[in-house]
């Protein structure tokens, strides 16, 4: 009877730490045919420790947090200063978006997307019409705005990996800005698959120059 009414206790305070070493443990003998100090011993190691468990509380508040709709590629500014060779201008990328532009222009580039999402199947796309907004700023700075698209069979957002159209277009406009002679963009439009707005994040902000009939430069 007494073993029936502490193994009671036990399920009772949920094996707590401070209540096996107080009743628990000097009883253990008498309880041995119940199997409690096994059971004991189990729930205490099964239980996470408090700093797992904030670590835990941490994780699950980052990967909350809304996936990106939009990217800047820093990183291909030197591609972009190859095109401008010879053209005497010099630009730095400006990877903030706190002051006002003096001159904005949205255009259309060229990558492929990977959908990242663990349970679809897609390989992946590629896409002849990835919005792209470039922003000129005072003392020779610039930035370019490129918007992600989904999947169209899971609707994950995805990041593009972009080709050399990038660096050609951004060098051409900040060329054309600045008044340099060059020649006519020749980006003749190809017929492709239709641009869906459902899956452009250009299109819900509405800067998306693809819902017309070409591509612009």
């Amino acid at each position: 009877m007494y073993a029936n009414r502490l193994l009671t206790q036990l399920v009772f305070h949920h094996y707590a730490p401070q209540f096996y070493s107080s009743v628990a443990r000097e009883n253990l003998s008498t309880l041995s045919s119940y199997g409690v100090e096994n059971a004991i011993r189990s729930y205490s190691t099964s239980q996470p420790k408090n700093d797992e468990s904030l670590k835990n509380a941490k994780t699950k508040k980052k990967n909350s947090k809304p996936a990106k709709t939009k990217s800047m590629y820093p990183n291909l500014h030197g591609e972009v200063e190859v095109q401008l060779r010879g053209s005497g201008l010099s630009f730095k990328f400006y990877k903030k978006l706190k002051e006002q532009p003096i001159d904005t222009y949205t255009t259309s580039i060229m990558g492929k997307f990977l959908c990242h999402s663990s349970g679809c199947e897609a390989d992946g796309w590629a896409s002849k019409k990835i919005a792209v907004t470039i922003q000129l700023y005072q003392h020779n700075r610039y930035n370019a705005i490129v918007y992600h698209q989904r999947c169209k069979e899971c609707n994950h957002l995805s990041r593009p990996k972009l080709d050399s159209s990038y660096a050609e277009r951004v060098a051409y406009r900040l060329k054309k800005w600045n008044n340099i002679a060059q020649p006519k963009a020749d980006y003749t439009y190809k017929e492709s698959d239709p641009h869906l707005d459902e899956f452009c994040e250009a299109c819900k902000v509405g800067v998306c120059p693809m819902s017309r009939s070409r591509m612009w430069i």
